[in-house]
């Protein structure tokens, strides 16, 4: 089938969508889109077709386009992060947001952003969050401000650190790219965030983690597990859970059960401010509670119906995911359940191993002539495991390497939840005997 055939047989789909429902799909040109209209984005027969419509565009383009032109469009790509990091940091946004439609001009920008016309001129506005600002906000734009800064400086450091560096083949989070980009050999990104001098960065940082939840379908949480299932008062621990946004959706949507978040002491002590601004009868009356525990150490709940552990293996080597798992193992009772949630890396050809056989994992095939792990439309995947390279020697993983590591921690997969918004997925597993 035709490339451009693919892009207008899914176009098709999605005008019928809305159709339908007497609604209209967003403009770029309207910056108060009905929610209604977005939330038909996550319909599953859009998620579908805009799969197909990314994939076979960018296909068609990267056929069409003069090879040095991608070339040189490929290399000058850095400067993205570097502009949404610019106009995340003068609030750019905000301001442009309040002067409407009619916009502002360029010198009265400057003038309340305190910079000059010259570095404003060729800033690309990309983000349309409305709000700037960390505290109170779904944190989209703190990613923003950590991919244009510690991001951005890792991934510069990346080829020196695995080529130059005596601790090229290293697999430590000490001496990862992002250790060579700010001269701290020996520390951690998060040791790191956790030195005084660094507190900025630190509150920066647990307002990210907020927004990095937009990575996947809003549902996908749910539709991972029957929640509703398990029983009053059940205990879902959210292992290396941050502030506990993931356990908000949860708790919403399933107030019969008990939550218990886990991080370090440096990221539980700001949780009771979070809690009590986003759902202060969950966490008064102890249906919410955090606790400080390092998943290095022996894990202290022996009566989890649930283990949740998401966007956490990614941050590490496979021999201390290993470690992290074989700890959760030694606590689990016959009935405890493990969800992880992560990125599912899919192959550029069809998968032919033995994980393609486990329940859900082929719930998301594109067609011919598109590459299997649907190209353009899974780059933010491919992003990230890059990302996890620099910033901690660690990936994001494949469904086989990812039932190898369960295996060698005493757990067997289940099923796996995939949705076609993005590569990220959850992992359903139950101790093996």
């Amino acid at each position: 089938m035709h490339l451009h055939t693919l892009i207008g047989e899914s176009l098709s789909t999605i005008e019928e969508v809305y159709c339908k429902a007497n609604a209209n799909y967003p403009s770029l040109d309207d910056v108060d889109t009905p929610a209604f209209s977005e939330r038909l984005l996550f319909n599953s027969d859009v998620v579908n077709a805009s799969l197909v419509i990314v994939s076979a565009a960018e296909q068609l383009i990267a056929s069409i386009k003069h090879p040095q032109i991608s070339l040189w469009d490929t290399l000058m790509a850095y400067q993205l992060p570097t502009a949404l990091a610019y106009a995340e940091r003068f609030n750019l946004v905000e301001v442009l947001n309040k002067a409407g439609p009619s916009g502002i001009h360029l010198h009265e920008l400057a003038e309340i952003t305190q910079s000059s016309e010259a570095r404003l001129v060729n800033i690309p506005i990309l983000n349309r969050s409305s709000n700037i600002k960390y505290r109170g906000t779904d944190g989209k734009a703190a990613f923003v401000a950590i991919a244009g800064d510690e991001m951005f400086k890792a991934a510069a450091f990346l080829a020196q650190a695995y080529i130059d560096s005596p601790s090229s083949r290293s697999t430590s989070a000490s001496e990862s790219a992002f250790s060579h980009a700010v001269g701290s050999a020996g520390t951690s990104y998060f040791d790191w965030l956790n030195e005084p001098a660094n507190a900025q960065y630190l509150d920066r940082f647990q307002h990210a983690i907020l927004g990095v939840s937009g990575i996947e379908h809003p549902d996908a949480l749910y539709e991972a597990y029957p929640w509703a299932s398990l029983a009053q008062d059940s205990f879902v621990v959210d292992v290396g859970g941050g502030l506990g946004s993931i356990t908000l959706k949860l708790v919403n949507s399933f107030p019969h059960l008990c939550y218990l978040i886990q991080d370090l002491p440096f990221v539980v002590s700001a949780a009771a401010n979070y809690w009590l601004q986003a759902n202060p009868d969950a966490w008064k009356s102890k249906r919410v509670q955090a606790s400080s525990h390092n998943f290095f150490d022996t894990q202290p709940v022996k009566n989890a119906a649930v283990f949740l552990v998401r966007a956490v293996c990614h941050d590490h080597p496979d021999a201390v995911v290993i470690q992290i798992l074989s700890l959760l193992r030694a606590a689990a009772q016959s009935y405890t359940i493990l969800i992880i949630g992560d990125h599912i890396m899919p192959y550029a050809c069809s998968d032919d191993t033995s994980a393609a056989e486990i329940v859900g994992a082929q719930s998301r095939l594109v067609p011919s002539p598109l590459l299997a792990n649907a190209g353009k439309a899974s780059s933010a995947a491919f992003y990230m495991d890059m990302t996890m390279q620099a910033m901690f020697n660690a990936r994001e993983r494949t469904l086989d390497s990812q039932i190898e590591l369960l295996k060698a921690s005493g757990w067997s997969v289940d099923r796996v939840s995939l949705n076609a918004f993005s590569r990220f997925g959850y992992i359903i597993a139950v101790p093996a005997y």
